[in-house]
């Protein structure tokens, strides 16, 4: 089974999203994720895929959960963290912009399916 991490990352009651570049979800909106390589821990892939797709450095705080999907069948573990580092630089092959988005701001964007629950998520929390 394929495993993927995101890090959900709150600053000033706003979550930073990445908005994809590429074709298969081009101009949808997701945290800061990608494949866990082999090898690679879950908390390491997360600070290497939020490093890539951001510029921004990330300390883990803590697990908030692991959602089960299929077809295809994969993981995907949601990580708390925190920026600790670096500046905004991405790739436009692979990321066209970030933002901060408060709860109702995301209510209104594209999504990437795969967080879905996001806006769920954050209610309690900001």
């Amino acid at each position: 089974m394929n495993e993927y991490v995101g890090a959900l990352i709150i600053k000033n009651k706003k979550i930073l999203l990445v908005q994809n570049a590429h074709e298969k979800a081009r101009g949808q909106w997701s945290l800061p994720a990608g494949q866990v390589e082999q090898n690679e821990s879950l908390e390491n892939a997360a600070i290497r895929e939020t490093k890539e797709e951001t510029g921004f450095v990330i300390n883990i705080l803590r697990r908030i959960n692991t959602y089960q999907f299929e077809n295809p069948e994969y993981s995907y573990h949601v990580y708390a963290a925190e920026i600790v580092g670096g500046e905004i630089q991405y790739d436009p092959e692979e990321i066209m912009n970030l933002g901060w988005f408060s709860v109702s701001e995301i209510q209104g964007i594209e999504l990437r399916p795969s967080i879905s629950f996001i806006p769920d998520l954050l209610d309690p929390i900001i």
